[in-house]
């Protein structure tokens, strides 16, 4: 088995278990700051020491060299809901072994800017559309090319995949969702008009489009994970179905685990 550990450079304790891994398995080791794809990494797993950020942000670097990039990620941040929780050194071997692998496709999100530029990004959590000033923003929203709402009056609104349902998604009001539930939740952030509008969760077959209306009055920045953009027009979203990671999980707290765990937690 062939690994190379990653760990957060902020984190006294990531980097001396870091250590420990590359005495004890000879693995290569890099900090977060210096992280560089080794030579011919495709069948490597991928050992993250961090939070769900270090996650993210290696997970996107892995989609540069394999489709479905193996990684195995400890909690070495704060809430790390993505992440397995800490273990000795010693026994890192036998549970990667025996991990159990979970399948998160990505979001496609194309952006399109008011200057007329162009950009694709991937998002494993959720993408969120936030006000850029004080100033409320106004959105239309199509799903499949058809107009749901021709004017939304919100803060915001959070697209997310069943692995994000449990972070800005369910702080906004949206349910949680399991991995096979086959959805996407669309949720808005602090909505004035449809005064009732909810939200919608809707199949992960669905191309969800939102065109910024008044956006020279009312500017809007986009978040891709923790990827950040400003000055939107318009972004369309759909799921990638031959492009996400395979988180894998010890057996005994699975992410389905830990899905239904948040689902029933008072």
């Amino acid at each position: 088995m062939q690994c190379v550990c990653v760990y957060d450079s902020r984190s006294i304790q990531a980097e001396e278990f870091a250590e420990q891994v590359h005495q004890l398995y000879g693995w290569e080791v890099f900090d977060s700051k210096t992280f560089v794809l080794p030579e011919h990494s495709e069948d490597f797993i991928f050992i993250t020491l961090g939070g769900d950020g270090l996650l993210l942000h290696v997970t996107r670097l892995l989609s540069a060299i394999s489709n479905f990039p193996r990684v195995y990620p400890i909690n070495y941040g704060t809430i790390g809901f993505l992440t397995n929780n800490r273990t000795q050194a010693v026994n890192l071997e036998k549970k990667i072994r025996t991990a159990v692998p979970s399948l998160l496709k990505f979001l496609k999100v194309d952006l399109n800017f008011t200057n007329g530029e162009k950009s694709t990004q991937y998002a494993l959590n959720d993408v969120s559309i936030l006000r850029q000033t004080g100033q409320a923003t106004y959105m239309k929203i199509s799903i499949n090319g058809i107009t749901r709402i021709e004017e939304l009056v919100a803060d915001g609104i959070v697209i997310s995949t069943p692995a994000g349902s449990t972070a800005y998604n369910f702080s906004v009001g949206g349910p949680i969702f399991g991995l096979n539930s086959g959805l996407l939740g669309v949720h808005p952030v602090s909505p004035f008009r449809p005064r009732y509008w909810r939200g919608a969760l809707l199949s992960d077959q669905s191309t969800i489009e939102i065109e910024m209306l008044q956006i020279y009055k009312r500017p809007a920045s986009v978040n891709v994970d923790s990827k950040h953009f400003h000055d939107i027009e318009r972004i369309k979203v759909c799921l990638c179905k031959d492009r996400g990671v395979e988180l894998l999980f010890d057996k005994q707290f699975t992410m389905e685990d830990k899905i239904l765990s948040e689902q029933f937690s008072i």
